[in-house]
């Protein structure tokens, strides 16, 4: 064993190998040491808590757009939305309706109004269905706002 120790303080190394073995070993630590920041500084917390739907213009005419206020209550204002909606008829048909996407709206407000465009629905009831993504810094948290049914009228 100690002739591993003095062989090992015989070896002679150059100024510049030196320098070079420590830049890299700086270098690992500094890029470790800011990606354990970072993981621990992340947060994990979903943006919002949806609670209820409610139509504030059923019927809407055939082409119209259905307008929603959607009450939640918002935690985080850094997560952009995007929307993915559908309606289903009663024969559980589904009709894709044009998405969305913005800042999500304020954490401030305990609700927001939605405009959905219902342009592909023939006249009939439906149930409104909306997938949420949300993303956020370094993550993406999908949401399922509730439901909420409407009627569009052929007059």
């Amino acid at each position: 064993m100690t002739e591993i120790a003095s062989a090992w303080r015989t070896v002679e190394c150059t100024w510049w190998l030196r320098f070079i073995v420590a830049a890299i070993t700086g270098a690992l630590l500094g890029t470790s040491l800011l990606w354990i920041r970072d993981v621990l500084t992340i947060d994990h917390r979903v943006p919002v808590n949806m609670q209820r739907v409610e139509s504030l213009n059923s019927p809407v005419p055939v082409g119209g757009k259905i307008m929603v206020r959607v009450w939640r209550e918002k935690y985080r204002d850094d997560c952009p939305v995007v929307s993915f909606p559908y309606a289903s008829d009663q024969n559980g048909r589904a009709y894709v309706m044009p998405g969305s996407q913005g800042p999500g709206g304020s954490k401030d407000e305990k609700y927001y109004d939605a405009l959905y465009d219902t342009t592909a629905l023939p006249p009939g009831s439906y149930t409104l269905h909306d997938s949420l993504m949300y993303h956020c810094p370094r993550q993406s948290f999908p949401v399922q706002q509730p439901s909420v049914s409407f009627v569009v009228s052929g007059d």
